[in-house]
């Protein structure tokens, strides 16, 4: 997958600046080779994930930890970021052994359509990943509440991710939440200020500031504040 995500990079990349406003830019040196590494970096740890592992006890016992598949994982994604969450999502949920059904957000889902496509060439069985488009909550709904899903990984808005987690309760799904929230740049008066400057400029404004880790708050040592505000 991650070779084929390499070899259809220029596409990729246009689909994904084509869907959600990112540059071209970014989505050529960030999004496309984070998605492929991914893959890569996971593949490349195959033999080690399922492994059993031998418990030492004082008693006369013998032990040992077996690491199973969940079984189906359904994955929900944002639309800031589509072709890097599917890979980090897909890609540990496929090495431990689980098949997926994917949600991507019906208004960042066309590169994640291609990467459909690419999956499929790399040989996978049918079934194995499974990837729903859909402009409606329902389907988000439904993936939450099946009885077949035993896990739901969700990345998204915290009143969203409440209700996620509302609904997996009733059957006690394992349950992944990564939520929005507020995230501080701390600038002391020691700093490298050119560098503080433009990390803190790049940290609010990168992708348009559609990042969960946006710097949306800006925190500066009182002895260099005003200067540095003036340069910023």
């Amino acid at each position: 997958i991650g070779d084929g995500i390499r070899q259809h990079a220029k596409e990729l990349a246009d689909l994904e600046s084509a869907a959600t406003g990112k540059t071209i830019k970014h989505a050529t040196f960030i999004d496309v080779p984070t998605a492929a590494e991914t893959f890569e970096y996971f593949g490349s740890l195959k033999d080690v994930v399922l492994a059993s592992e031998k418990v030492k006890l004082s008693a006369p016992l013998a032990s040992s930890l077996e690491r199973e598949p969940v079984g189906v994982v359904a994955l929900i994604i944002p639309w800031n970021y589509p072709l890097i969450m599917a890979a980090w999502k897909i890609a540990p949920a496929l090495l431990a052994g689980n098949t997926i059904v994917l949600k991507p957000s019906s208004t960042g889902s066309v590169a994640i359509m291609a990467l459909a496509k690419i999956i499929a060439e790399a040989g996978l069985p049918k079934g194995v990943v499974n990837i729903i488009s859909s402009n409606t909550s329902a389907a988000k709904d439904l993936l939450v509440t099946h009885a077949g899903v035993d896990m739901i990984s969700f990345t998204g808005g915290t009143q969203t991710g409440q209700k996620v987690m509302a609904q997996a309760s009733k059957s006690v799904k394992k349950l992944s939440l990564e939520l929005g929230g507020k995230s501080p740049n701390i600038v002391f008066a020691d700093c490298d200020m050119e560098a503080a400057i433009g990390g803190s400029l790049s940290a609010i404004f990168m992708n348009q500031g559609q990042m969960c880790t946006a710097g949306s708050r800006l925190l500066v040592e009182n002895t260099i504040y005003k200067s540095f505000v003036e340069k910023l």
